[in-house]
This record gives structure tokens, C-alpha cells and sequence, in this order.
């Protein structure tokens, strides 16, 4: 799972360009995504929040898909009793705890040989979530629309923004300057005359 994670992290920051706005890479990116949505932005920050945090214990799955089988095998729990009428019987009591065992065996095989496959069903369906949270939903525009018009955002996200908003606050401040050169001057004027 964390191999998908962070191909999807490396998809947001290179691909899609958001990588300007943290140093974080891979899963660590989605982590900071996550914790730097604003609250408003609900589907966005639950998306990034979903994949970020996903895990799987295969050994929980393993243990509880296996535990059914290996039950069969307690004394208690299954079919067979050993008393003192049938305790001559051990040979048929015998095999059948072996058909029983071997049973208990193919059921589990079987079964582990189907979860190999699961890991890939989990993470189709890890991403399909992420993709419906941050990609589907109807106002879904309008939350990237306003996530990246944040200034500092957009600026991280293109440079080429901050370079062009480092341009119109030089000329806002020559402006600025030009203007009270020109009011000076006529005070100046003023009292020349």
C-alpha cells in the first residue's frame, strides 16, 4: 500500500506540480496535504486524509480468514468425541481426524491463495476513494478553484506567479514614490509662488 501511496505523492508533486508547496515528498506529502487543507474545503482535506492514513494489517486479515478453518481443529469443536465405546474405534477415530486436518489444510490454502490478490482489490479501491473525494464531487472546482487562489499557495504552486506578484509590488511602490514626488513638487510649486 505504501508503494501506491507514494506513486500517488509523486503523481500530486511532480506531475500535477503541487510540489512547490512543501518540501515533503510521497506519503509524507499527502500527510501534509492533509493537515494543510483548510477545514472548508471538507472533500478535498477527507480525500487527502482517507489516503494518507490507510492502512491494512494483513496479518489481522490472514488471522481471522484462517481462525474459521483452524477452529475445526479444537477437541471441542468438532464433530468427533472420544469415549470409552468408541476408544476401540481409534483407528477410524484416527483417520477421521486426519480427513478433518488435511480438510483444514486445502480450506486454508484455498483461501490464502485468494488473498494474494486482495492487496491490489484494496488499493484499486484506496484510490478509487481518493480519486471520488478530491476529482468527483459537484463543487469539487470550486474547492481546488479556492485552495489554489490562495496567494501563498498559488505562489509556491507557479513561481512564475510570485515573480509576477514581486513585479507589480516594485511598480506598485514606484508608483507609491512617483506620486509623492509629484505631491511634494506641487507643494514646492506652491510655495515658489
Amino acid at each position: 500500500m505504501d508503494e501506491i501511496k507514494s506513486e500517488i505523492g509523486r503523481l500530486l508533486t511532480d506531475e500535477v506540480q503541487l510540489g512547490g508547496l512543501t518540501d515533503e515528498r510521497e506519503i509524507e506529502f499527502l500527510k501534509w496535504m492533509a493537515e494543510h487543507i483548510p477545514g472548508d474545503l471538507e472533500n478535498m482535506r477527507l480525500g487527502f486524509e482517507t489516503i494518507s492514513a490507510f492502512n491494512v494489517s494483513y496479518a489481522g486479515i490472514i488471522q481471522r480468514q484462517v481462525r474459521q478453518y483452524i477452529n475445526k481443529l479444537t477437541p471441542d469443536k468438532n464433530p468427533l468425541s472420544l469415549t470409552s465405546e468408541n476408544a476401540e474405534n481409534s483407528e477410524k477415530v484416527l483417520i477421521k481426524i486426519k480427513e478433518i486436518h488435511q480438510g483444514v489444510i486445502d480450506s486454508c490454502k484455498s483461501d490464502l491463495d485468494k488473498l494474494l490478490s486482495e492487496p491490489k482489490q484494496l488499493a484499486y479501491a484506496m484510490v478509487a476513494e481518493f480519486v471520488d473525494r478530491i476529482l468527483r464531487p459537484e463543487d469539487i472546482k470550486d474547492d481546488w478553484d479556492i485552495f489554489l487562489n490562495d496567494e501563498q499557495v498559488r505562489q509556491k504552486v507557479w513561481p512564475e506567479f510570485k515573480t509576477m506578484a514581486n513585479r507589480m509590488k516594485i511598480q506598485k511602490d514606484w508608483q507609491s514614490l512617483v506620486e509623492q514626488i509629484i505631491d511634494i513638487n506641487q507643494l514646492e510649486k506652491m510655495r515658489f509662488l
